[in-house]
């Protein structure tokens, strides 16, 4: 995955969160998270792209504790 693809994803996930879009396979979100994270400085990634992703690892975390 390029860390292009990386930002469609987080783009996809942070418009499932208010639209009737499908959300991304759970993989490819952890994916996307770990190639932007590994960038110094994200690149064409917006602060709602990022919002988006901390907000799936709270939900996914959430679940894990139950």
């Amino acid at each position: 995955m390029t860390y292009y693809d990386a930002i469609d994803i987080l783009v996809r996930l942070s418009s499932a969160r208010w639209t009737l879009a499908e959300m991304p396979k759970d993989d490819d979100i952890k994916n996307a998270i770990r190639i932007v994270a590994a960038v110094r400085v994200p690149h064409g990634c917006t602060r709602d792209e990022l919002h988006a992703a901390l907000w799936w690892l709270t939900t996914k975390s959430k679940e894990v504790e139950k």
